[in-house]
């Protein structure tokens, strides 16, 4: 069940898409912005797996601080590009897009990782 939890940003996303599409959002916007939030996520939960295999605290720690701000910086280069390369409504979508699922992760991430600290205690 905490599986299908944590990953209920990507699926809020792509759930919304053809809601937002007839509306007036950004075909365009939203494909990136959802490509870009989808591979992200995918990518951090692999680093921290690895990183937590780590035996040295500061390795994993090291590795997770990079992790964090390298994604975020996909992300913000992700949207620009769109931004620019397209139309501004597309960079407006996929900032929307990202904002969105970010806030839900976040939420969500407040809640569940009590839980699992409690649940990886001895």
């Amino acid at each position: 069940m905490m599986a299908a939890i944590r990953y209920i940003d990507v699926v809020l996303i792509l759930l919304i898409a053809p809601i937002a599409i007839p509306i007036g959002a950004s075909p365009i916007g939203y494909a990136v912005g959802t490509a870009a939030w989808t591979a992200q996520r995918f990518a951090g939960v692999a680093i921290e797996r690895r990183a937590l295999a780590s035996p040295d605290p500061k390795r994993q720690l090291g590795v997770s601080l990079i992790s964090s701000l390298g994604r975020v910086w996909l992300l913000a280069l992700t949207i620009l590009a769109v931004g620019l390369l397209g139309e501004k409504k597309d960079g407006l979508t996929a900032a929307l897009v990202v904002l969105v699922a970010f806030t839900v992760y976040f939420g969500l991430s407040l809640v569940t990782r009590p839980a699992q600290a409690r649940k990886d205690r001895p």
